[in-house]
């Protein structure tokens, strides 16, 4: 069996993949995650500080040394919004081949939506597909049918972006909803396509797996009591309201689940609720895949003759 790592590095985020290939089928598939949040202050700066290049490093030297341990003979690594945004990733790029032997991809924000939406459905029963992928900083959403996506756009909305660029240290957090509401809106109002009648919604990313380990009152988070998860838009609404009211010690104080995310999780909820209210959508069903089971997905449809030989 031939092991193979995907890795995802978003703006708040990075997650790694781990799964085997037989030759005719992926299995055992394993999760890691680290919240580096190299886009900090990256809408100010319009840089990833040296701090957050240096913890990044830090993080990809531990989920190498990792995946090594268990075999891994191939890595995959894509850059998401933080770093089609940087000035300086061709530099940060360059030193994480240089001390890690390691090739990272700066994919567009299409290409993020493609392959979100590839690992969403991939796994997923169902005939169309509307997948919505809330990042640190952008959201895609994709819609098309259990073969391919055929609509897709790439948004600069993202919970990183939005809690810096509007949010308070003190609640309610966000003061205003009807401004946040309005710009929200003029970035959906891009979206080239509509809620289908028979469209599942599957939301992917930090976002709905909070929240829904916040709904099912999870002390240690556990994918498999997550994955197929359903929130409703009238529980979407109700997290608005309550988390907005609540600081950021308060959060997690309350749901301790959320550490690493106890700052950003109420932009989250209100990009996804606001979402929701504008394509319509009366509910939707959380998903743990998204971007890296994409990657994984692609690179072994890409390779799997080769992969057999080895």
């Amino acid at each position: 069996m031939t092991k193979i790592a995907s890795i995802d590095i978003g703006t708040n985020t990075v997650l790694m993949l781990i799964s085997g290939w037989n030759g005719s089928v992926l299995s055992e598939f394993e999760d890691f995650y680290e919240i580096p949040r190299i886009g900090k202050d990256l809408g100010k700066t319009g840089v990833i500080s040296r701090e957050k290049k240096d913890l990044l490093i830090s993080v990809l030297s531990k989920f190498k040394e990792k995946a090594l341990a268990e075999g891994v003979r191939h890595f995959i690594l894509a850059g998401t919004s933080a770093f089609r945004l940087a000035s300086n990733s061709r530099e940060i790029i360059g030193e994480i081949k240089q001390k890690l032997d390691l090739d990272l991809i700066v994919i567009s924000g299409l290409d993020e939506a493609r392959l979100s939406y590839l690992g969403a459905t991939g796994l997923s029963q169902g005939e169309r597909f509307l997948v919505v992928d809330i990042g640190g900083g952008s959201t895609e959403v994709v819609r098309g049918n259990k073969i391919q996506s055929d609509a897709a756009i790439s948004l600069p909305v993202g919970v990183v972006a939005i809690t810096e660029s509007k949010g308070k240290k003190t609640p309610p957090i966000f003061s205003d909803i009807s401004a946040l509401k309005e710009e929200l809106f003029s970035s959906y109002r891009k979206i080239p396509f509509t809620l289908g009648d028979h469209d599942t919604v599957i939301a992917v990313a930090g976002t709905p797996t909070t929240l829904a380990a916040i709904k099912a009152g999870l002390d240690v988070y556990d994918e498999n009591k997550i994955e197929g998860m359903i929130l409703t838009t009238g529980e979407l609404q109700e997290f608005s309201f309550l988390l907005n009211l609540l600081s950021t010690d308060e959060i997690l104080k309350k749901y301790p689940i959320v550490k690493g995310r106890e700052d950003v999780i109420t932009a989250g909820n209100f990009i996804l609720t606001f979402l929701c209210e504008y394509l319509g959508i009366k509910q939707i069903t959380v998903s743990t895949r998204g971007l890296r089971y994409g990657m994984l997905f692609e690179f072994v449809r890409n390779n799997s003759a080769i992969l057999t030989e080895l």
